[in-house]
């Protein structure tokens, strides 16, 4: 016979009455469900005093057990009913330091505790778990649980020493769960595609390709022609290289055209990198994310160390360029494999002479800035989209780290650019640069297939 509220609570006041009882949770079972009541001891303010008075002792000796600390804090927190907050002022210890050590006690019961390895590998051990269970129910995966306790044998064994690879280690077999239920259609090498944006997207749309990170570098349509003559006719500018010949609002309607076809290609869980000249977007700019079902996540700051030559007429000077972070309306990020604290890069702008111009593209972005760009969005194995690809400093930090690429570029200048700069990148492995050119399926601008040991 099942029993409803009111006959369990009936049944149990008399336990919840009696002073003596030692109980902390009384289980009764209402047909296929249990529910749980929590039953606190009887307030006692002199065993409560002892327990902070011993508790205060042990955050003053050097000499005494983190867990012997986080195990006070546990019983002070759940058998006599304490306040975290008021626990932390009421000793002068940190608050987010007390409660670390108070889940690491509850996360190792005391006969799972090794006294063979580090208390700071247990804290590792939990917060790895920890993240690694919250990406988890992010993405569904209610079956997929880590334990600290069986997480620990494994950094013993795999010798992890530290807080980001730990975190990194746990996360595989959630990312791998993640991928056989949502599989990402991607090429096992890497692809360049000398044709516009457009069309390529409309390509891997119709083949059901999906990308997790997608680069837009487009031409922002703000250059100028300096009176000092800074851009010249050895310039990118005036051999109309990545559009910097086209007007503020060409740029913009481009950059448009690109923003409303890229969500058909966006993996679950990615992210849309926009790069521009300026902290806020255009109106038609924001409207396009808007009404793609995008929303700017974060905006990043590239601080390139010095400012920007300008015209003398100028009153300031400009030393960054801003990356917005763009995701689906309400869909949560994955943690990766590269953990930042900041929305700031500070990496050194690369000040090619005029007369590397056929080499280097004008406004090229560092390498170890695409790094950081490609390893904070990606795993190993995901697919990289580098949109306006230019000199493809991108898809060379993809490929570096084991990432696919295609990489598309519409202007032919900078296409064989990155050519040479990827066939430079590839040497270095000791592989083919390229196979023979092909020529794409439904358009008549040229495909280059990069050899999937370049990956």
């Amino acid at each position: 016979m099942k029993k409803n509220r009111t006959t369990i609570i009936t049944e149990l006041k008399p336990l919840l009455d009696d002073p003596q009882i030692q109980t902390e949770r009384i289980e009764k079972a209402v047909g296929t469900k249990t529910k749980k009541i929590r039953v606190k001891m009887a307030p006692n303010k002199e065993e409560i005093a002892a327990k902070k008075a011993e508790l205060r002792r042990s955050m003053g000796d050097e000499r005494a057990s983190m867990w012997r600390i986080g195990d006070l804090t546990v019983e002070l927190l759940d058998v006599y009913g304490c306040s975290l907050a008021e626990l932390a002022d009421e000793l002068h210890y940190s608050k987010p330091r007390l409660c670390q050590l108070c889940m690491t006690a509850k996360a190792f019961a005391p006969d799972e505790r090794r006294s063979d390895v580090p208390y700071s590998h247990h804290e590792f051990a939990r917060e790895a778990c920890r993240r690694a269970n919250r990406e988890a129910k992010k993405f569904d995966l209610n079956n997929v649980t880590l334990k600290p306790t069986e997480f620990l044998s494994v950094m013993v064994a795999e010798k992890i020493r530290d807080k980001t690879a730990a975190t990194a280690r746990a996360t595989t077999s959630v990312r791998d769960e993640y991928r056989k239920r949502n599989p990402i259609v991607a090429p096992t090498g890497a692809a360049l595609y000398n044709m516009p944006n457009e069309q390529l997207l409309d390509k891997l749309a119709n083949e059901h390709v999906l990308a997790k990170l997608i680069v837009l570098d487009p031409p922002y349509g703000s250059y100028k022609k300096f009176s000092s003559g800074r851009l010249d006719t050895s310039t990118c500018a005036a051999l109309h290289r990545d559009g910097h010949s086209l007007t503020e609002d060409e740029a913009i309607k481009t950059t448009v055209e690109t923003i409303r076809r890229c969500p058909n290609v966006l993996a679950k869980g990615g992210v849309i990198l926009l790069w521009q000249g300026i902290a806020h977007l255009r109106r038609p700019i924001l409207d396009a994310i808007e009404e793609s079902g995008l929303e700017v996540f974060v905006t990043c700051v590239w601080d390139k160390g010095q400012p920007q030559p300008s015209d003398m007429t100028w009153a300031y000077t400009t030393q960054t360029e801003y990356m917005h972070v763009l995701r689906r309306k309400g869909e949560d990020l994955l943690f990766h494999d590269h953990e930042r604290m900041t929305n700031v890069f500070r990496h050194k702008r690369i000040q090619p002479r005029a007369s590397d111009v056929d080499e280097k593209h004008i406004w090229q972005k560092p390498l170890d800035l695409c790094e950081d760009v490609v390893l904070l969005h990606t795993f190993e194995g995901d697919l990289v989209l580098d949109l306006f690809g230019c000199s493809a400093q991108t898809s060379i930090a993809a490929a570096k780290h084991k990432r696919a690429f295609i990489y598309c570029e519409s202007f032919l200048e900078n296409y064989e650019l990155a050519k040479a700069n990827i066939g430079d990148f590839q040497k270095t492995l000791g592989t083919t640069a390229f196979v023979q050119p092909t020529r794409a399926a439904d358009t008549e601008e040229t495909a280059t297939v990069v050899a999937e040991t370049s990956v």
